[in-house]
């Protein structure tokens, strides 16, 4: 054994590690996050390429941060390491149906096409992304190409390239692996880069090459040339295709008949040895020089023999379904050719104790530990342990974000006078050891280490572990009108003249001469009525509520405009009473709270996931109204996961603060246990006292408990409805947080809204409100949106397959083997113990239990407790999981007889998974197609769409009708939707919500215009429908030129150059929204004359008409009080369009 007392030490050791001379070293004793410290000063000292193996994705990702921490310099100062590069594994199980995520694929090519090109790189990764077989370098550098602005290249030809590289075809390239063509435009997303490429031919000459952003699909700079790599780990080009016929040697197999590279079935790329010889592993792709590090070998070891068990199983099963699997040689190392791969190389290790062969090296670290002492502040705790070391180590003090480091040094330097400096970066820790470094970047766990007279402390450690979110885009916040381009025919749509019809396409129709786009509608009886692209204002996609059926109109008919005027006084009549609601709460006398103070700061700490934007926002708009001294009624939304109950801790905790008490009110005894377990856990440091009440506790417990909250006794009671009995006396009630209040009655309701005139109100949804919704309630209810996704980075994978033993297996197994549980979904209570038994059976190795709503207290609260704290692996229950449970570690979900729940329920349900870093998969298991319902089916359908969490923001008309509008209006409201659609209702809500606050609301006119030219969008430059209709919809709703000039560029950019046709529908797109702003509702071109119909509210001041009249010469002439006639020459449309611009713009 070698003791290492000083760096030098250290260094020597290293030294001979790299010349290659004595045994592979075991360094011991390291704790915390100082395993990387050592590596990050090793390799500063002597650049080597590395490759770090773990025994699981969570400790490589806990490796990898670490070493990111301790090695970043800042820009001159920059040390030649290795890049640090995070190697994932697959996250589906051996011999899979199958892909793995793009997003994981992505990042091993681009990993591996590094490597290839001599970059040097440090890569850390696991023992099962270790063990797998990859595609050797020969394939790796075949499938990559570079093209050149000038290059002489078929676009046809290179089409059928990239689908056989793994690229798919898509109207739209937002993601990496796709592409798209348009004419002599092709937009392609490679793995290998960070953005997406725009080429643009000139016949076979490549003219241009563009990046562009995959949100706005807009350009935004010209490059000389671009580096494609594969899509897919697996390459089906004529050599592949020929290998894959000499191995099966004409023999039948699945994949024999493959028609086309792009239809390659998911799961293929357990097939790569058939089409690509000499596969190779991540050994290969390191340079000879590398030093093989292990984390923990024996777990490594461990691991390693698991999943060889595993890949024996699965190929077993893969060849009784008679899959025709690859042999496991090919595609897999076994533990002992690891053992020799790594003896290839020189090695070192961390563990607790040395391995056979190799030599002990023996450092002496310590490790922190967590600083919660029960009773007593974080900070003050964390103020004791700087004192005890300040003068025999440098501090450091790691915070993931800048505000939180602010934050600490506030904290630090008001309550304990302790100096301390914020560092952007490890390296700018300061050499005083009376000064704190408060460092920005996540670290695993805190050390202190005497030979680098160093002690390290996380923010984790001081106020408890926090899940980072990954860096996740705030959900698009388009016009939350729904996109017509979204259509399928036989869809129904609105048309706001003529009632609910059915959408039947996009139809070319020649008309006088020249060649036109009808939208068609199909009304009651056959009746049909065309729709000009001009009036698609008129039109939107319907979308209602659940449970409602759709009542297609009759063409002329009076019965839709009445049903409208009836939907309108209703809304008047809701509405109203909100208003008197507001008006009443704006003259009560509430509680003006006090600012937040230290305490409230050190609570932010303690969150274990970093606020997103709007979250952050939602908490400060909630503060901002409790220290107002009218009564607070705010509504925070934000789906399924993302963070309002932190919105709601943080505003008892400041009522708590004040002396006030706060009551939760929730719908379910579940969701009441778990708020009581997330408020207790999160206010442990804090002299706050949490009480719950529930069919989970006993009577007697119940009245000491209403007692004390009589006392004040008690800070914060969570409950269900229990909560508004007449029984239950607050000494000084402050805030009431409600949680779906659509889920309580209505004699509950009136009680509410008693409350909200006397205390401060927060109520928090899960409902999707559309901004114009938040428009519409402005000053009469104020609204929060948190609209940031939750961390997952993957979305849900969803499956709709027949109820099969083979799939419950796999399931479970992928969820288990990653260290995950399973909810299984089983609505009937009379035989969910025998769906338990029948599970047991087909997964005998996995702990199981069951909760349903009909169990004793006792009983439930224990099998819950047990689910989560991970000593049940499978959960079998009902669907009381579906509201507001937070569990995780969950991320496998089996609905049994899905075609049984409602959309929203299944949605919710699934909500319930997605919440961590791995990918979440959801089966939907039915017993017999042929006797579901159709509507059932489309219900399936619908969810297998939807796949990421969110998406009700996203794809909004369809989330309302999965949600239900009456969760957020009640009922009634929810069925006036369905009668009229929701895009409808909302244009109804906005002219009564101006009307109520006294705004004039003038009817927008939609002018027509016809002028003896085509203008459309031709099918031979747009070749997608709902791409043409997407266009159409955006040009019908512009009211700037500016805008319309923004599309024009737009189009050219995405589309390519104008046609003719193309050009004269813009021009006339711009007299509209002139003729708009004028109130002229037709514009009409005759042989001799341009005729203009004005609206008889126009703006236009009859003295500027008459001037004008004076001053044309007699080529401007009254035609009756409201038309006017342009007398025009035999001349083009150019003439007609410019003579006509000229007078609207003479008007304005």
């Amino acid at each position: 054994m070698v003791e290492i007392n000083t760096l030098q030490d250290l260094e020597r050791l290293w030294e001979a590690l790299i010349q290659g001379e004595g045994k592979p070293i075991c360094f011991t004793g390291l704790q915390g996050a100082s395993r990387m410290l050592v590596l990050s000063h090793l390799l500063k000292t002597a650049p080597h390429p590395l490759l770090i193996m773990t025994s699981t994705p969570s400790e490589a990702e806990k490796i990898f941060n670490d070493f990111i921490f301790f090695s970043q310099e800042a820009k001159g100062r920059q040390k030649d390491i290795p890049e640090p590069r995070l190697f994932p594994q697959w996250e589906v199980l051996p011999y899979d149906d199958k892909s793995p995520h793009p997003e994981i694929v992505k990042e091993r090519l681009s990993i591996l096409y590094r490597l290839v090109h001599g970059d040097r790189l440090m890569v850390v990764t696991t023992v099962r992304a270790a063990l797998q077989r990859i595609l050797s370098r020969v394939v790796l550098k075949r499938g990559a190409l570079e093209i050149h602005v000038g290059d002489v290249l078929d676009p046809d030809s290179f089409m059928d390239q990239i689908r056989r590289l793994g690229y798919r075809r898509e109207e739209l390239v937002d993601r990496p692996g796709t592409f798209s063509r348009r004419g002599g435009i092709l937009d392609i997303f490679p793995p290998n880069q960070p953005y997406p490429f725009r080429m643009e031919f000139f016949g076979d000459e490549v003219e241009s090459i563009r990046i562009f952003s995959p949100e706005d699909q807009r350009s935004s700079h010209q490059v000389g040339s671009i580096r494609t790599i594969l899509s897919r780990e697996i390459l089906l080009d004529p050599p592949a295709m020929d290998h894959f016929r000499k191995r099966t040697g004409g023999a039948l197999h699945s994949l024999s008949a493959l028609p086309d590279p792009e239809e390659a079935p998911d799961g293929v790329e357990f097939y790569a040895p058939l089409f690509c010889p000499d596969m190779e592993t991540i050994f290969d792709y390191m340079p000879d020089q590398t030093i093989v590090v292990l984390d923990q070998a024996e777990e490594i070891q461990n691991q390693a023999v698991s999943f060889g068990r595993e890949i024996e199983e699965r190929y077993a099963l893969a060849s009784y379904q008679d899959r025709m699997p690859c042999g496991i040689p090919d595609l897999y190392m076994g533990s002992g050719e690891l053992t020799a791969r790594i003896k290839d190389r020189r090695s070192l290790s961390f563990a607790l104790i040395p391995q056979e062969g190799e030599e002990e090296a023996r450092i002496q670290t310590e490790s922190i530990g967590s600083l919660a002492v029960p009773g007593k502040s974080r900070i003050a705790s964390l103020c004791e342990v700087v004192r005890g070391m300040k003068n025999q180590a440098r501090i450091c003090i790691s915070v993931r974000t800048p505000g939180q480091a602010n934050r600490m040094m506030e904290l630090l330097s008001k309550e304990e006078k302790i100096p301390s400096a914020r560092c952007d970066l490890f390296s700018d820790l300061p050499n005083e050891k009376g000064i704190v470094g408060i460092v920005v970047g996540p670290l695993s766990a805190g050390f202190g280490f005497p030979i680098f007279d160093l002690a390290c402390i996380t923010e984790d450690e001081i106020f408890g572990i926090k899940r980072v979110r990954r860096s996740s885009k705030p959900l698009r916040e388009g016009p939350f009108l729904s996109s017509l381009s979204e259509l399928k025919e036989g869809d129904f749509v609105v048309h706001l003249d003529h009632g609910i019809g059915r959408y039947r396409g996009l139809r070319e129709v020649g008309l006088d001469g020249m060649d036109c786009d009808l939208i068609l509608i199909e009304y009651a009886g056959g009746d049909l009525l065309y729709v000009p692209p001009e009036k698609i204002r008129l039109l939107q996609k319907y979308s209602g509520s659940e449970g409602h059926s759709v009542r297609v109109d009759r063409l002329g008919g009076t019965g839709w405009e009445k049903l409208k005027q009836k939907v309108k006084k209703s809304i008047e009549d809701m509405s109203r009473e909100l208003l008197e609601l507001y008006v009443q709460r704006k003259v009560a006398q509430g509680t003006a709270f006090s600012p937040p103070d230290h305490l409230f700061h050190e609570l932010e700490e303690t969150f274990e996931y970093e606020e997103t934007p709007d979250q952050q926002r939602a908490i400060e708009e909630v503060l901002e109204d409790m220290q107002k001294p009218t009564p607070m009624d705010r509504l925070v939304c934000g789906d399924v996961g993302f963070g309002k109950t932190e919105v709601a801790i943080r505003a008892a905790f400041k009522a708590v603060l004040d002396g006030k008490q706060t009551a939760i009110l929730v719908p379910t005894t579940l969701l009441a246990q778990q708020h009581y377990d997330s408020f207790t856990q999160r206010f442990s440091p804090f002299p706050v006292k949490v009480e719950m009440l529930s069919r989970f506790k006993p009577r007697r417990e119940q009245k000491e408990i209403l007692e004390k909250l009589r006392l004040g006794q008690v800070d914060i009671l969570i409950g269900t409805h229990r909560l508004l009995s007449k029984d239950l006396v607050f000494k000084d009630l402050g805030l009431l947080v409600i949680d779906e209040e659509q889920h309580f009655g209505v004699r509950h309701k009136e009680k509410l809204k008693q409350l909200r005139k006397e205390v401060d109100v927060l109520t928090l949804t899960a409902t999707p409100i559309p901004r114009t919704l938040e428009m519409a309630f402005l000053g009469i209810r104020d609204i929060s949106i948190i609209n940031t996704p939750p961390e997952n980075r993957l979305s849900i994978y969803t499956k709709v397959a027949r109820f099969s033993d083979e799939i419950i297996r796999e399931a479970v197994l992928r969820e288990l083997n990653r260290g995950g549980q399973v909810f299984f979904v089983h609505n009937r209570v009379s035989d969910i113990h025998r769906m338990a038994d029948y599970i047991h059976r087909i997964v005998p190795e996995v702990r199981i239990d069951v909760a349903h709503g009909q169990m004793e207290e006792n009983r439930l609260k224990d099998v819950m407790d047990r689910f989560l704290d991970k000593k049940i692996d499978l959960l079998v229950t009902t669907s009381i999981i579906q509201s507001g449970l937070d569990i995780p570690n969950a991320n496998t979900m089996i609905i049994h007889r899905p075609e049984e729940f409602g959309l929203g329920q299944l949605y919710q349900l699934r909500g319930r998974i997605g919440r961590m870093d791995h990918r979440a998969y959801a089966y939907l298991l039915t017993r017999s197609e042929k006797s579901m319902s159709e509507e059932a089916r489309q219900r399936l359908q619908v969810i297998q769409e939807l796949t990421e969490l969110g998406s009700g923001f996203q794809l909004a008309a369809r989330d309302l009708e999965i949600r239900g509008s009456g969760n957020l209006l009640g009922s009634q409201q929810s069925g006036f939707i369905a009668s009229i659609g929701f895009d409808l209702y909302m244009q109804l809500v906005d002219e009564v919500a101006s009307e109520l606050k006294g705004e004039k609301k003038v009817q927008p006119v939609e002018p027509s215009i016809h002028m003896q030219v085509s203008a459309r969008i031709p099918k031979s430059y747009l070749r997608e429908n709902r791409l043409r209709i997407d266009l159409y919809q955006r040009v019908a709703r512009l009211d700037d030129p500016a805008d319309l000039a923004r599309i024009m560029d737009e189009t050219r950019d995405r589309f390519g150059p104008h046609p003719q046709e193309l050009e004269n529908l813009f021009r006339i797109i711009e007299l509209r929204i002139l003729a708009r702003r004028l109130h002229i509702s037709e514009i009409l071109e005759q042989d001799k004359r341009i005729l203009f119909t004005f609206d008889k509210e126009t703006p236009v001041p009859q003295e500027r008409v008459l001037r004008l009249i004076r001053a044309s010469s007699n080529r401007i002439r009254p035609v009756s009080e409201f038309q006017l006639e342009l007398v025009k020459p035999d001349g083009n449309f150019e003439e007609s369009w410019s003579m006509t611009k000229n007078l609207l713009q003479e008007l304005i």
